[in-house]
């Protein structure tokens, strides 16, 4: 259960280590989140130009996946995720809703006050997955962490790899900080060895 790395990263980021899942890759992660709440019957939300794995996982499960049109090419950020189309997506069987910020392909992101808020107007029963691999890469833009939202949005996930900004890609790290009983449920999922 990797409890020295949990208790590592617990300590700087501000949780506890109930809070974190670890994950072969944050790519592994991605995937227990949609087996862990997503079925057949339920949809998944992502962005048109975001990270290509988003709709590979959601149609993994059967779900319906619902891929919003990014913003156009000639809006402050081109390509990037158009949030209030992403929010307006949301239907009574969404369970998660992918978000990546700072955005790969796109090098886009979201401002803080603009994501905290679209976040926390998103219903309950629908996870926000932010997915954080490429912060590193965008302190000096003015991008970001949702770290500091997890004690009032209970329905985040913040995702983060030590493969991008560490440079650690082949040793297959990432870990998802979330409400404890978010890790809890992804932790039963995920496989004993990952």
């Amino acid at each position: 259960s990797a409890h020295q790395l949990k208790q590592a990263l617990a300590a700087p980021l501000g949780v506890a280590t109930g809070c974190l899942t670890l994950g072969n890759g944050s790519n592994e992660l991605l995937l227990l989140l949609a087996e862990t709440f997503l079925a057949p019957q339920a949809s998944a939300v992502c962005s048109q130009y975001g990270f290509a794995i988003y709709p590979l996982v959601i149609r993994a499960t059967g779900a319906r996946c619902i891929e919003v049109p990014a913003c156009a090419a000639d809006s402050a950020m081109p390509y990037g995720h158009d949030l209030a189309a992403m929010a307006r997506a949301i239907s009574s069987d969404t369970r998660l809703v992918f978000i990546a910020n700072p955005n790969n392909p796109t090098g886009t992101w979201a401002a803080d006050a603009e994501l905290r808020a679209c976040i926390a107007a998103l219903p309950q029963h629908t996870l926000v997955v932010l997915d954080e691999a490429y912060l590193e890469f965008a302190a000096l833009s003015g991008c970001g962490s949702g770290l500091a939202w997890l004690g009032e949005l209970p329905n985040l996930v913040v995702l983060r790899t030590f493969s991008k900004g560490y440079g650690l890609a082949g040793a297959r790290v990432g870990y998802a900080v979330s409400h404890p009983e978010v890790a809890d449920a992804l932790n039963r999922i995920r496989p004993a060895f990952n």
